[in-house]
């Protein structure tokens, strides 16, 4: 999907997910496929929360930030849209507690590594995840978890890829009318 594509079709708190190709990127796509059975036509590595008018909250190396979806400019983002196909959503509350975890919750490179280990090792949860501190992945989770809505039911969100949370059955690919 085009930015342009993105920005028409797009509502506020449809879940957005990317992948640039950078290191970083490109590490947190192995992780999230590590041992799975199934080839991935997607690339997911960052997830974020659409607020409407070319507005996402995500949660970035530098904190939970709110920012212009033109950020993703750069040919090298490929983008995707997910909205929630449950029962209609207080998209105003989910996007007021966006605003309020902006500059308050950081990203934790710990929850990183506990994935790590996770898929790893085969374990289901590793440990818990630092006070304020989550993974984007979490974020959203979290957000959507704040208004009522559990898009991963009964998994801990610290253990959450971008990928996995992608799968989600409650999420569908945003229509391209």
């Amino acid at each position: 999907m085009t930015l342009e594509e993105l920005k028409a079709h797009c509502k506020s708190g449809d879940v957005l997910f990317s992948y640039s190709g950078n290191i970083l990127s490109r590490a947190i796509w192995f992780i999230s496929t590590l041992w799975t059975n199934t080839v991935h036509e997607k690339k997911v590595s960052h997830a974020f929360i659409y607020m409407g008018r070319g507005m996402i909250v995500e949660e970035s190396l530098s904190g939970v930030v709110i920012v212009n979806i033109e950020e993703y400019r750069a040919s090298s983002y490929q983008l995707q849209a997910y909205r929630y196909t449950g029962p209609k959503i207080n998209a105003a509350l989910l996007v007021d507690n966006c605003r309020m975890a902006a500059g308050v919750v950081q990203y934790s490179f710990v929850e990183l590594l506990y994935i790590l280990i996770k898929k790893v090792f085969r374990v289901k949860h590793v440990g818990k995840a630092e006070k304020n501190a989550q993974i984007c992945s979490a974020f959203v989770l979290s957000q959507y978890r704040k208004i009522g809505v559990d898009l991963l039911p009964g998994i801990y969100g610290a253990d959450v890829t971008p990928l996995e949370l992608s799968r989600s059955k409650f999420l569908a690919p945003v229509p391209e009318k």
